[in-house]
């Protein structure tokens, strides 16, 4: 039987229909519960720019995106810059292009629109070979970049974007971003709930620190893959995190699926890991709205309104 957290938004829905309330302000005098929301719809844009960085409507207000806090706080910035230094843009593009195509793949799959894929280079079939037979172990999947039916609308902005969110740990003010995870659903003969998430790298990711034994030449790429899955799983950590409290469902299992042209891979984290990786995504938080989000106050600019004109955000 299907975890009964998966069954509580429809009935909920379908017993508050004449009840529901809209929360579109934040009160910090209230403690929040996910079926507070069941009404609530943004307008406007869902993902705007602030600082330089996205920022994502909610409840709350606009709070930074997942992406933004992570790349901030575990980031190495400077390893990034070395990237974008060395690599030209048209293999970044096709970085990009990559991941699109196979993300609309697995997200074709399982809605089973397309069951063959066809691509249009061989590098993109290496990528994709192996997928199936993980995709196949998923089940009753509820949610794909947005949720796929109407129980969780309120998740929908009215550009039509979707996303989760989280206040973070702390009652009396909002520490907190929004984030959109690829999946939730089943998985396994147990089916047992879980959130998941597509990657395609060129180097395979790694669940230990490279040791002596690794050879020098491959340490570099050893300690790249330790390093972006450790990011992954504190992603990951967030988005069941903003799961719980934006749609009442708290995924069993999180799993990290890896697309290289050398093999698929499958990172599986639960129970005690996954608090594990809560606690690390709160300190990230802790860390972006203590350190880098007042940084990034002192050096914006005023800008003088001229004309009527409204101030850049």
């Amino acid at each position: 039987m299907p975890p009964a957290v998966l069954e509580i938004p429809a009935a909920v829905l379908g017993k508050e229909e004449l009840s529901r309330k809209i929360y579109t302000d934040y009160d910090p005098s209230k403690k929040y519960t996910w079926t507070d929301f069941l009404d609530y719809r943004s307008t406007g844009p869902t993902r705007i720019e602030r600082y330089g960085h996205r920022h994502v409507a909610t409840p709350f207000g606009y709070l930074p995106s997942c992406s933004t806090v992570l790349g901030n706080t575990m980031g190495n910035k400077a390893a990034l810059e070395r990237w974008l230094q060395k690599t030209p843009a048209d293999q970044r593009y096709k970085a990009a292009e990559r991941g699109t195509a196979i993300h609309a793949a697995c997200e074709n799959y399982l809605a089973g629109i397309e069951k063959n894929p066809k691509f249009d280079n061989e590098e993109l079939e290496a990528y994709w070979e192996g997928m199936p037979k993980i995709l196949d172990k998923l089940h009753h999947v509820i949610w794909s970049e947005g949720p796929l039916n109407d129980d969780f609308g309120w998740t929908r902005g009215s550009d039509g974007v979707c996303r989760l969110w989280t206040r973070g740990r702390y009652e009396d003010k909002v520490w907190g971003c929004s984030g959109t995870p690829d999946g939730i659903g089943l998985f396994g003969d147990d089916k047992r709930t879980v959130l998941f998430d597509f990657k395609t790298s060129v180097n395979l990711f790694r669940a230990k620190w490279p040791g002596p034994e690794t050879p020098k030449d491959q340490y570099a790429k050893a300690r790249s893959g330790f390093m972006k899955l450790q990011k992954a799983q504190t992603q990951m950590a967030g988005y069941a995190i903003m799961a719980e409290e934006t749609l009442g469902i708290k995924p069993q299992i999180l799993m990290t699926i890896v697309s290289t042209t050398e093999r698929c891979q499958l990172f599986v984290i639960q129970g005690s890991t996954i608090e594990k990786y809560k606690q690390k995504f709160y300190d990230c938080l802790d860390k972006f709205y203590t350190e880098v989000l007042p940084k990034w106050q002192e050096d914006s600019m005023d800008f003088e309104v001229i004309d009527g004109e409204k101030e850049p955000q």
